[in-house]
């Protein structure tokens, strides 16, 4: 390809970094429409140029901008980017036609440049995405039939995957979204660390309620608390009564134990008017046993069990909050130039 191509070489992409400038081999020609790995920087794009039109008696004729896509550089961000197309205008330009490119990144929909009016124009991706790749086409049907002073020089650089920031304001801005989201990652941790351990509480409390409740309503039990009742006339009379058959530490020793007996309770606390025995829910009262029935739900739903549930949980906060800290790290690295390098 002779005479028309991309700005500096006559042929493909120029990159510019800050070490200095790489481009393709000017003795490699590239065909219109060919994919190119960028490296490092801007991409600087020929518009109006003796390498993409002809020059005639002065003027610069038959000029065509060709349809390229340019692979942009990978990288990792933790800020929103945008890829920003900068026209460099020299020498004169004067025209009527109205020249334009349409301008791309990735999928997202092409944007106008009418590149002699309009200095620049900014392409983001949803959500401030990395762009991967660099679109441009002729926007103008007039653009072959163009005849323009020969020192009219039109070129577009474009900077990809640069930070959207343009104050100090936004940058701490979105340094206080990551933090906001880090300290909620971090709440988390501590409220599955707290739930693994009520967890392991209620387990060993209901546990220990279960064994006395099952001891305390059992058929011995309500047998030894109706046999108490039984026996408490008798005792009583041996134990309070005026006869000498008791030495009086044998009477103190008796009362002590029929004292002892009312702890044990009438059988019929213990169970339901049908006979059959109260349930824990039925002991904590009302408010409680709502909250029993919510905690047996939880655990009923539960999959496989509460305790992995809430470590599986704990596992995948505490990797949420590296995750973010990491991503801090980045950002405060990103934005050092409006923040100086923040904590």
């Amino acid at each position: 390809m002779t005479g028309r191509g991309w700005s500096g070489w006559g042929c493909g992409l120029v990159v510019v970094s800050g070490l200095g400038a790489c481009a393709i081999d000017p003795e490699v020609p590239v065909e219109h429409g060919t994919d190119v790995q960028a490296v490092v920087g801007a991409a600087s794009i020929d518009l109006i140029s003796p390498a993409t039109c002809v020059l005639i008696n002065g003027k610069l004729r038959q000029c065509a901008v060709a349809p390229q896509t340019v692979a942009l550089p990978a990288l990792e961000t933790a800020v929103p980017l945008r890829t920003v197309v900068r026209r460099i205008r020299s020498g004169n330009c004067s025209t009527q036609y109205p020249l334009a490119v349409h301008v791309r990144v990735d999928d997202a929909p092409e944007v106008k440049l009418s590149y002699l009016s309009e200095s620049q124009v900014v392409l983001r991706r949803p959500g401030g995405a990395i762009s991967s790749s660099f679109g441009i086409r002729d926007g103008s049907s007039w653009t072959p039939f163009l005849a323009i002073d020969g020192s009219c020089r039109v070129s577009l650089v474009v900077d990809s995957n640069e930070v959207d920031v343009d104050t100090v304001e936004q940058a701490q801005a979105l340094l206080a979204a990551i933090d906001q989201e880090l300290a909620a990652a971090r709440t988390d941790v501590r409220n599955y660390e707290a739930l693994l351990a009520l967890q392991a509480a209620y387990t060993f409390t209901r546990a220990v309620a279960s064994s006395f409740h099952a001891e305390l309503t059992s058929d011995t039990m309500q047998a030894l608390r109706q046999a108490a009742i039984d026996a408490a006339p008798a005792m009583e009379e041996a134990a309070m009564g005026c006869g000498d058959a008791l030495s009086e530490p044998q009477r103190d020793t008796l009362f002590q134990l029929y004292v002892s007996l009312v702890a044990l309770g009438d059988p019929q606390s213990w169970q339901h008017p049908d006979g059959s025995p109260r349930t824990l829910a039925d002991f904590y009262g009302e408010g409680a046993a709502e909250v029993l029935a919510q905690l047996e739900q939880l655990a009923a739903n539960a999959s496989p069990d509460l305790e992995t549930e809430f470590r599986v949980g704990l596992e995948a906060a505490a990797a949420e909050v590296v995750r973010l800290e990491q991503r801090r790290a980045l950002a405060v690295q990103q934005l050092e130039p409006w923040l100086g390098g923040a904590p």
